[in-house]
């Protein structure tokens, strides 16, 4: 997925001083596998998404996140 990321309430620097929102580019990636038990239950097995921001910061202005999940899945 691609989009935007809102970072507000914070402090972002900038040439001009320090702000307290900022927006920037924001992409996510990721997948996962599911073993189906019924048709109303699966086991997730693993599930990894990445996500990176470029929000501004005091050293490289680049954020990212590994979730690594794992569950059980309920079909309705």
């Amino acid at each position: 997925m691609l989009g935007e990321a809102h970072g507000f309430d914070g402090l972002f620097p900038s040439s001009s001083g320090v702000n307290n929102s900022a927006t920037s580019l924001a992409l996510q990636a990721g997948g996962g596998v599911n073993l189906g038990l019924s048709h109303r239950v699966s086991l997730q097995l693993l599930q990894v998404n990445w996500l990176r921001t470029q929000l501004p910061n005091s050293s490289t202005g680049v954020q990212n996140h590994l979730g690594i999940n794992t569950g059980v899945v309920f079909h309705f």
